[in-house]
């Protein structure tokens, strides 16, 4: 994301920032097709995910998207309530 918005800045014509969603998207769902249907939470696909917590601001809820994002940036191993791999909960 970040290289994408120097390129952006640099030459902005015919270049545009990658947006979080985007890249989320290209590290989990397109990547894990390469690796037999990992990365996606529909039928079929190896069920890997974190369940988190505690990235609210004290002055407004974030959404779904904006606490995944928050987590990416600052989130701790406090922040993750249950882990699962390969549909299973971790203890």
């Amino acid at each position: 994301m970040q290289l994408s918005k120097l390129k952006q800045f640099y030459e902005p014509e015919g270049n545009r920032k990658i947006t979080f969603p985007e890249a989320f998207w290209m590290a989990t769902k397109q990547s894990g097709q390469l690796f037999g249907g990992t990365g996606s939470l529909e039928p079929g696909s190896v069920f890997d995910a974190l369940v988190i917590d505690g990235l609210s601001d004290a002055v407004r809820k974030l959404s779904p998207e904006q606490t995944v994002e928050r987590f990416c940036y600052i989130g701790t191993k406090e922040n993750i309530q249950v882990r699962y791999m390969n549909g299973e909960a971790l203890q």
